[in-house]
Formats: C-alpha cells, sequence, structure tokens
C-alpha cells in the first residue's frame, strides 16, 4: 500500500496493547509450565538411574564382610523410599506438569503474535478493518483455551500483574536456594556441553510493537530474528545429538568391558 494509505489508517494501540499483554501472558505461562515440565521429568529419570545403580551397589555389597551392614541398611531403606518417592512424583508429574498447557499456550501465543505482524503491515484479511479483525483473532484464540487443560490452572502472571511471590519459612528458602543453585551450575554446564554461539547480533532499533511495518520493517523486525532463532536451534540440537550419540557408544562400550572383566551386575547401571 501507499504510503497515504497506511497514514490514513492509523493503528489502534490499545488494541495493540492489548493484544500483546495477552501474548506476554500466554507466552510466560509457556515458559514456566515447560520449566516445570522438564524439571519434573528430569528428576524422574535421575531417581530412576540412582535406583538401578543403588539396587547393584546393594547387591554387590551384600556379598561382603559384616562390617559393612550399617552402609547395606541405609542402600536398603533407600531401595525402599526412592521407588516410593518415583512413584508418588510420576503421580504428580501426571495430573499436574502441565505438559499440555506448555504446548497449547506456546501455540496460542505465536498464533497471536503472527496475527500482530499480520495487522501492522496491512497483509491477508488485515487490508480492511483490521482493527475488527484483530479483535475478532483475539477473541477466537482465546475462545480456543476454553474447555482445554489450560483452564484447570491459574494463568500467573496475568495482564499488568507482577508475578506472584509466595513468602517461604527460613528451613523451606534455603531449599529454594540450594535448587535454584544446583539448577545454574546445570545451565552452565550443558551450555558448555550445546551451547551455540549467536550467529545473530542485537540491532540498535527495535521495532515497538504498535507503529505500521513496510515490507522491509517485516523482514527486519520479524523475518531475521525468527531466521537467526530457529539457525542458532538447529546447530545447538545437532552438536547436543552428536554428544548424545557418541555417549551411547561410551557406555556400549563401558558395559562390554564390565562383563568382560567379571562386573556383569553392573552392565545395567551402563
Amino acid at each position: 500500500m501507499s504510503q497515504e494509505n497506511l497514514s490514513a489508517d492509523t493503528p489502534d494501540r490499545n488494541l495493540l496493547n492489548f493484544a500483546w499483554q495477552r501474548h506476554n501472558v500466554y507466552s510466560k505461562n509457556a515458559s514456566r509450565y515447560r520449566t516445570r515440565f522438564s524439571f519434573l521429568r528430569n528428576v524422574l529419570l535421575i531417581l530412576s538411574v540412582v535406583i538401578v545403580t543403588l539396587s547393584v551397589a546393594h547387591a554387590s555389597l551384600s556379598k561382603m564382610q559384616e562390617t559393612l551392614q550399617y552402609t547395606s541398611g541405609i542402600l536398603r531403606h533407600s531401595l525402599i523410599i526412592l521407588p516410593i518417592t518415583i512413584s508418588a512424583l510420576l503421580a504428580f508429574a501426571i495430573k499436574h506438569d502441565r505438559g499440555n498447557n506448555w504446548l497449547l499456550l506456546r501455540g496460542s501465543a505465536e498464533v497471536l503474535k503472527s496475527e500482530i505482524y499480520c495487522y501492522c503491515p496491512y497483509i491477508r484479511e488485515y487490508k480492511d478493518n483490521r482493527d475488527e479483525v484483530l479483535a475478532h483473532k483475539i477473541k477466537v484464540i482465546s475462545e480456543r483455551l476454553k474447555g482445554s487443560a489450560v483452564h484447570q490452572a491459574a494463568l500467573n502472571p496475568y495482564e499488568d500483574e507482577t508475578p506472584a511471590r509466595y513468602k517461604l519459612g527460613w528451613i523451606l528458602t534455603i531449599i529454594v536456594l540450594v535448587i535454584r543453585l544446583i539448577n545454574k551450575l546445570w545451565k552452565t554446564f550443558w551450555n558448555q556441553l550445546f551451547g551455540i554461539e549467536k550467529q545473530t547480533s542485537r540491532q540498535s532499533v527495535r521495532d515497538d510493537g504498535f507503529s505500521d511495518l513496510t515490507v522491509k520493517d517485516y523482514l527486519h523486525f520479524r523475518l531475521r530474528d525468527q531466521f537467526f532463532w530457529y539457525r542458532n536451534k538447529s546447530q545447538q540440537l545437532d552438536r547436543q545429538l552428536q554428544v548424545l550419540e557418541g555417549g551411547i557408544y561410551f557406555f556400549g562400550g563401558l558395559g562390554t568391558f564390565l562383563a568382560a572383566v567379571g562386573h556383569q551386575s553392573w552392565v545395567a547401571v551402563t
């Protein structure tokens, strides 16, 4: 469209502000649910490996002298408590891990963002009556979530709200700090293994989210960041795949070595 037509129909800032708020709500809650989902699944996997390791260790120690009876008792009680813990965590994860919520909210956030970036440059059905079309799209996207798993839990934060904070006792505060420290160390280690240096440079001029866009602006603000994000992500996943496949060969060889030297029971751990 010509610049005269673009300036004749200025965007509804209140409508766009509401659309961006709704997008941020969906996006932030999707990230929160994804973190929760991944955390529960990782805990279950780690505890499963720990149980197998303790089982093999307990069987090995039971063949030794009676001086190790105390250690063997600790392992025996651990082998009772840990499976119960895994069962409880698995039941909790099935009911409350919010995996479906993560997918639904992320999909809705991306669809809404796509509609906003169609609204600003006057493309698709936004050539005429674009305010009415965007308002209808927001309504349709929101109604898709009604009756889904998303409405079985509260969104946090909601529009114009800060994330809820809970006052914890000092014991729970210490536990939370320890978990955060472990999580930070784990992320640092993980990034050292699989991190990829980003190929895109931050632009000094960013899209304000409310101005009309030309074709050049759309390519610059919308597609450029998406292109670099997917390229960086594909490189990261490729590196991760290579490391994991290498781990399969390593632990397969380690299991063969343990079986050859007479430690067949430890093959279950590898």
